[in-house]
């Protein structure tokens, strides 16, 4: 999916971080043109945040290996920071399991979810669907190691501190619904 992204092919770079996977994610990734790199420390914000960190461009665009993102993903990001004091952006999402019930459910779930949150001042960004200015990232201290669980939400909320925080219905991600069921 970020192969065939509506956006120009040389204005981006796909990284993927390997933290200490069993299986052949590393040589995939490079087969397909990804810089990986290794995180050593096992756990989600770790990775994360090496991987953030080792990014190279002006908007770090964040997302997991169980989503699937749009083909205009990265222009519908980069159009979010046409706003003056945009620092960072997320967006929606659309649920993927074998259920239509459970997917239309969560779907709408979170979409009303963000909304309100964001109506009521409380920006809220989710991994698997922002994006942030590499500089306001790197402002805030990046990520907080100490949090195992939600980085990215404690993130979004030191961000908009320092510049507005934005959500975007038109980014629009499918993600698996395992992280749910796991938790």
């Amino acid at each position: 999916a970020l192969a065939a992204q509506d956006y120009p092919q040389e204005d981006f770079e796909v990284i993927v971080v390997d933290n200490n996977s069993t299986d052949k994610t590393a040589e995939i990734a490079k087969y397909f043109g990804a810089r990986v790199i290794e995180e050593k420390r096992q756990g989600y914000v770790f990775g994360l945040n090496t991987g953030m960190r080792a990014a190279l461009g002006e908007i770090i665009a964040v997302t997991d290996a169980d989503t699937v993102v749009s083909k205009d993903w990265l222009k519908s990001i980069a159009n979010s920071f046409d706003e003056t004091g945009v620092v960072a952006v997320t967006g929606s999402l659309d649920n993927l399991s074998s259920n239509r019930v459970v997917n239309f459910l969560m779907t709408s779930f979170f979409t009303i979810f963000l909304k309100v949150v964001f109506a009521l001042g409380l920006p809220h960004i989710s991994g698997f669907n922002f994006a942030v200015k590499r500089d306001a990232f790197l402002k805030v201290g990046g990520l907080d190691l100490r949090y195992e669980m939600a980085p990215d939400v404690d993130l979004g909320i030191r961000l908009a501190g320092i510049g507005k925080v934005v959500y975007n219905s038109e980014m629009l991600v499918s993600t698996s619904s395992r992280r749910w069921r796991d938790n």
